[in-house]
């Protein structure tokens, strides 16, 4: 049981009569608030997945075909941010984050592999620029340093 469930569900229990109030602070005692450095592991997990998805799709790129590559493309920066917006409304807010950091950087690869995929030649920054744009709009909305942070380094 974690701490966590405790203090969303156990105020249900003693509504219900199922535990007294003492009861309940005596549960919540048993089990102490949890540490802010494990929220760390989520974040670097949900980079480090992206770009290991992001090695196995350059790798078959040009065996795919066209559709399928604009389905991969959307799918995963869909799957990114839906994601990302179900762990924040449940209160996982460094797996959430870490996830919307995923989608950005899947934002910057699929700027990058639709105009390598209708060869369009890039010599001006666009693409950058819109990158560093979502970037700043996503920090704009979700408050987060870490996405501020990954902003930075995308404008660097």
């Amino acid at each position: 049981m974690s701490r966590k469930l405790l203090e969303t569900d156990g105020l249900d229990w003693v509504r219900k009569g199922i535990i007294s109030p003492e009861q309940h602070a005596q549960l919540l005692a048993l089990y102490p608030a949890e540490q802010r450095a494990i929220g760390l592991l989520p974040l670097l997990g949900s980079l480090l997945i992206g770009l290991s998805a992001l090695s196995v799709v350059a790798a078959n790129w040009q065996e795919m075909p066209e559709l399928m590559r604009l389905g991969l493309l959307l799918g995963t920066l869909t799957g990114a941010y839906a994601a990302a917006e179900y762990f924040l409304r449940r209160q996982y807010e460094a797996l959430g984050m870490g996830l919307v950091g995923l989608g950005l950087i899947l934002f910057g690869a699929s700027i990058v592999l639709t105009s390598q995929m209708y060869q369009i030649i890039g010599y001006d920054l666009t693409g950058l620029l819109a990158w560093a744009v979502v970037g700043i709009l996503l920090t704009w909305l979700y408050r987060s340093q870490f996405v501020f942070l990954l902003t930075v380094v995308i404008g660097a």
